[in-house]
């Protein structure tokens, strides 16, 4: 189906009016800024802002004769469309393998509170390196174990840092204290009802640390899909 002009404009992303006077151009093979305005019938202005968003897109240029306008020709947005894709094609073979080796890079198990708080500790000075934010699931009942002096030692350094964290917890008397406590500038906190966390799970960029407090057992995970699947279901969750 043919397109009109409104859609073939906002496809090469220019407005109708710069559309117009490409096609003008594209037409005579050359034109004068004054000629343009003849055959248009735009204004002076109208024509100098269309000419000055086609030579932002390189749609047009004054090659060597600074009063006669040039197109680009139909052959040569072609030749520059697939030098583009070949472009991208050659960027992906290049980059995919090198991501997939990053997201396998790193997988380990752990296990006690000690070990625990070093992976907290460890997603904390990656989470500054990178200024990505936390995204968590946490069951402060769980944080009541790792002690009070750790948690806040842990967030406070999280603030100084301003490393924006988002929590959801289980709506209870422990984590309603939790809120009430460490709630900040940087530390969101958003407590649901019937909640069960039987696991808590900390996600920063593509690292994922999970962990069970009835067996002190965890993992950590570098890996995207995993990750954008566990951020999925919590933005789901935090704007219900």
């Amino acid at each position: 189906m043919k397109n009109t002009p409104k859609e073939l404009a906002e496809i090469i992303g220019i407005s109708e009016t710069a559309l117009e006077v490409y096609l003008f151009v594209l037409q005579h093979g050359e034109l004068p800024e004054e000629k343009i305005q003849v055959l248009s019938n735009m204004s002076s202005q109208e024509v100098q802002d269309a000419i000055k968003e086609l030579s932002d897109h390189q749609l047009i240029s004054q090659k060597n004769n600074p009063q006669m306008f040039f197109a680009k020709t139909i052959l040569q947005m072609q030749a520059g469309i697939e030098k583009q894709q070949q472009l991208v094609k050659d960027i992906k073979n290049f980059v995919w393998p090198s991501l997939q080796n990053q997201d396998n890079k790193r997988f380990f198990q752990f296990s006690g509170w000690d070990a625990i708080k070093q992976v907290y500790m460890e997603l904390l000075q990656e989470a500054r390196k990178t200024q990505l934010h936390f995204i968590a699931f946490e069951n402060n009942l769980v944080n009541s174990k790792l002690g009070k002096d750790f948690v806040d030692k842990y967030v406070n350094l999280r603030t100084k840092y301003e490393i924006t964290a988002h929590v959801i917890c289980p709506k209870n008397l422990e984590d309603e204290s939790y809120k009430k406590n460490y709630k900040n500038k940087y530390t969101k906190i958003k407590l649901i009802k019937n909640l069960d966390i039987d696991e808590n799970v900390v996600i920063v960029g593509n690292s994922i640390m999970s962990f069970s407090p009835n067996t002190l057992d965890g993992n950590f995970h570098r890996n995207s899909s995993k990750a954008n699947t566990w951020r999925s279901i919590f933005w789901h969750l935090w704007n219900d």
